[in-house]
């Protein structure tokens, strides 16, 4: 007989198949499931200076980051967006005193969920150790990449990968260590010798562009590059995949760990949202949507049509009805929002039979959501 300890073994592993690995490294495609700190240190250090914050509080940016992390709402107004939708960080604390300085006085140091696998890594070492042998850039991108567009990211930048100063060789016209690549033989156009590394980001924002929208396709997760600016850098496309964790106020001398409890619960099932939504189509080849949000929240999308809106979810694929809603806030762990429609405030539920029921707002049962009423 199987007692109840073996069962509840046996549940657990089974969530961590779609969850996390020991080693931190492999997630599920959609929810990755409940998260320990332990989990989330398991993660890659990177640093990230927001804009200070407006207003009387000092901390108000960094305590909505504890709470909320990372979005394209938040990214939108304090980082960059050189390589696309994302989070801008560096990865050592040296680049972010050092160099990346002309964003705000505090720093937040955050943790990469996966570490570091299936990012197009520009710095050698680093590259040597996730990738082994396959360090080259040109091997990863063979890698992280469909065949044809590969080939054509190959054919369409050139010199990639090999140091143009000395030509790929090492060394310079007098037979001295290359300047440039400090004898790494690896480099890109234009680069500049800096006092952190190759200056790569060149190369990096040529790739990113050649892809275009297809970089949807490809298994890239990240960039890690050199900057001109920043210097050791570190772009994450998956805004959920970076977790803040503490700040420090004096330049990383001291940190206060900050995360909330909601932040982990947020950061094994919030998702962010896939291309393949946002660029989806109908029968007739016209976008379904003019915008969507940047992630999943508790497996659902919310996506807009004009001045309308309406929730995707995930587990099932599709639009929760035909109905669309005035407004819609974001659905909570138990399967409830609140709407309106036709100016008409309502509570929207999920019931155990995967129907939704709408409710008004004493939570009188009103019908199913396919019954909604087009005018009331």
């Amino acid at each position: 007989m199987i007692n109840e300890e073996q069962i509840k073994r046996i549940i657990k592993e089974v969530i961590s198949e779609y969850a996390i690995s020991e080693d931190g490294e492999d997630f599920g495609v959609n929810v990755k499931g409940d998260l320990t700190i332990d989990d989330i240190m398991q993660g890659e250090k990177v640093y990230h200076r927001p804009k200070d914050s407006p207003g009387d509080n000092p901390l108000a940016v960094i305590n909505s980051l504890m709470k909320n992390g990372f979005s394209r709402e938040y990214t939108g107004s304090n980082g960059g967006n050189m390589y696309g939708p994302g989070v801008y960080n560096v990865y050592s604390l040296r680049s972010s005193n050092d160099r990346a300085t002309g964003y705000g006085r505090f720093i937040v140091m955050s943790y990469v969920l996966g570490g570091y696998k299936d990012f197009l890594i520009f710095n050698t070492d680093m590259a040597r150790k996730i990738y082994g042998n396959d360090w080259p850039i040109i091997k990863q991108i063979k890698m992280l990449m469909p065949e044809k567009l590969a080939q054509k990211v190959l054919s369409s930048v050139d010199n990639l990968g090999r140091c143009q100063a000395c030509n790929g060789s090492g060394v310079d016209a007098t037979g001295r260590v290359c300047r440039r690549c400090l004898g790494t033989r690896t480099g890109c156009m234009n680069n500049d010798r800096t006092s952190y590394d190759i200056k790569t980001s060149i190369t990096a924002k040529k790739i990113v562009d050649v892809l275009g929208r297809d970089i949807a396709k490809t298994k890239i997760r990240g960039i890690i590059y050199s900057g001109g600016h920043d210097g050791n850098c570190c772009f994450v496309r998956n805004f959920s995949d970076v977790v803040p964790y503490s700040y420090s106020t004096d330049n990383g001398k001291t940190w206060k760990v900050a995360i909330t409890d909601e932040l982990i619960w947020r950061a094994g099932h919030n998702t962010d949202v896939d291309a393949i939504i946002k660029d989806r189509v109908d029968d007739n080849g016209k976008k379904m949507f003019s915008d969507t949000a940047e992630r999943s929240i508790n497996g659902f999308v919310r996506v807009y049509k004009g001045d309308k809106m309406n929730y995707f979810e995930v587990a099932t694929n599709r639009l929760i009805s035909d109905v669309w809603f005035d407004f819609g806030e974001e659905f909570d762990d138990d399967d409830t929002t609140k709407v309106v429609y036709n100016g008409v405030k309502y509570i929207l539920l999920k019931n155990d039979e995967g129907k939704f029921v709408v409710y008004d707002e004493d939570e009188c049962p009103v019908c199913y959501l396919e019954n909604l009423p087009e005018s009331v």
